[in-house]
């Protein structure tokens, strides 16, 4: 993910050895850091050795540390990559940051439990009754997912260039491979999200994947997708305006989403919605279809809360609702708040729709209770995600086992043979005496 190319490793040597072709990379010092001109990594010329020994007098054996490239290497390419390796640690660690002020901001105002370096999706604010993760349509994992490559390992440490030349960056932070990635982010706009700010919630997360998932991971490539009764395709940034916000049509994204894909690449779909399908037989049909043509798929849901918990009385069918609400109830309707069986049954219906279409997609299933906490999920998700694709490219090595066979032993007919050619001469009984 962060690497330098043509990099071979790092050499000590005398000032005196410097040869043109160089890079420098420490060992020499002026006001806490590299000289100016060695501050971009140039490949050393003639003239730049010479400049430099002249202007800070660096003494002959003053050993310094540079950076040998790969044989038949371009040192001008390493020099490059030096260059766009800083500019990507620093997008890295500031992606980082947003993460950890995110988390701490959480801990604080919510008083929220939030283990550092601990998966959110295994916190209370996770509906564990119908969770259903790690779950791929595109790849198969055949090693353990313990402790799987993340961006986020050590999240209040940063990551240095030093990590990156010395190895520790593959030894501690273990970052996931930046595998080209088709990643489909979907949003709901049914009428519902209107509620609890869910839909600037998730704006705010899919603000996460735009401003600084796309600089980490080059090979990701975003498509950005708005449904209510239609789905059409959407430009960042969101105005939350884009179509008519009515009924939660989950058929209408899935149609999209096919007709977008990448048949070259793998595809991913995240969807964030509050609300089950309107279109329930639908949407497991073009699920289905989905997850024949190898789409991995999480759905992330806002938790049922308490505006569910009506029910109205008078309904003729006449009424006109707006994704299950009555926005202007005529005369002679009331609506009432269902007892605690009644919600209860309410809520395990929906649930089980939820769960229904993420078997259908063959997909994954997150409900949260702490509505804030979508952004850092989401992420995590993603994240979650790529390290475990990174785990399914890994080599299986497969023990070798050397065979042996026994050798059969000798019939009695060959040993009489080799008794007579000689091979082997026969053993002699003699009659032990013993002395007197």
């Amino acid at each position: 993910m962060l690497e330098i190319p043509g990099f071979k490793s790092l050499r000590k040597i005398p000032w005196k050895d410097l040869d043109p072709g160089m890079i420098v990379v420490g060992g020499v010092k002026v006001n806490n850091g590299l000289p100016i001109e060695l501050a971009t990594f140039p490949a050393l010329s003639v003239t730049l050795i010479r400049e430099l020994t002249s202007k800070y007098h660096f003494l002959p054996n003053r050993e310094v540390i540079v950076a040998e490239a790969n044989r038949g290497e371009s040192p001008s390419r390493m020099s490059m990559g030096f260059r766009t390796i800083e500019k990507r640690l620093k997008q890295f660690n500031d992606f980082r940051e947003v993460i950890q002020k995110q988390r701490n901001a959480l801990v604080e105002t919510k008083r929220l439990l939030l283990p550092p370096d601990a998966p959110l999706i295994s916190t209370p604010y996770v509906n564990s009754d119908h969770l259903i993760k790690d779950i791929y349509n595109s790849f198969e994992l055949k090693i353990p997912s313990t402790n799987a490559p993340s961006m986020f390992s050590h999240l209040a440490e940063k990551v240095t260039l030093g990590d990156v030349l010395s190895g520790k960056l593959k030894d501690k932070f273990r970052l996931p491979e930046d595998v080209e990635v088709m990643l489909h982010l979907v949003v709901d706009y049914s009428y519902s999200m209107n509620t609890m700010d869910k839909l600037d919630i998730v704006m705010a997360a899919v603000n996460l994947f735009y401003t600084h998932i796309s600089e980490c991971m080059l090979n990701v490539k975003l498509q950005l997708y708005v449904f209510s009764e239609n789905c059409v395709q959407a430009k960042f940034p969101l105005s939350g305006k884009e179509i008519e916000r009515k009924a939660t049509n989950y058929g209408s994204f899935m149609k999209k989403v096919l007709h977008h894909r990448n048949p070259d690449v793998i595809n991913k779909v995240i969807l964030f919605t509050d609300g089950e399908p309107s279109d329930k037989t639908d949407a497991i049909m073009t699920g289905n279809k989905m997850k024949k043509l190898k789409i991995d798929y999480t759905q992330i849901i806002f938790d049922i809360n308490e505006d569910r918990r009506v029910e109205y009385q008078g309904l003729n069918g006449s009424e006109k609702s707006l994704d299950g609400f009555l926005t202007n109830p005529p005369p002679g309707i009331t609506s009432v708040r269902l007892n605690d069986a009644d919600w209860k049954n309410r809520k395990a219906e929906i649930y089980e729709i939820f769960t229904e279409v993420a078997h259908a997609c063959g997909g994954n299933q997150i409900i949260i209770s702490v509505y804030e906490l979508m952004s850092l999920i989401s992420v995590e998700v993603y994240d979650r995600y790529m390290g475990r694709l990174t785990l399914s490219r890994l080599p299986i090595i497969t023990p070798q086992f050397q065979e042996f066979k026994s050798t059969p032993k000798n019939s009695k007919e060959e040993l009489k043979e080799q008794i007579k050619q000689k091979v082997i001469k026969p053993f002699e009984f003699k009659k032990v005496e013993r002395p007197k």
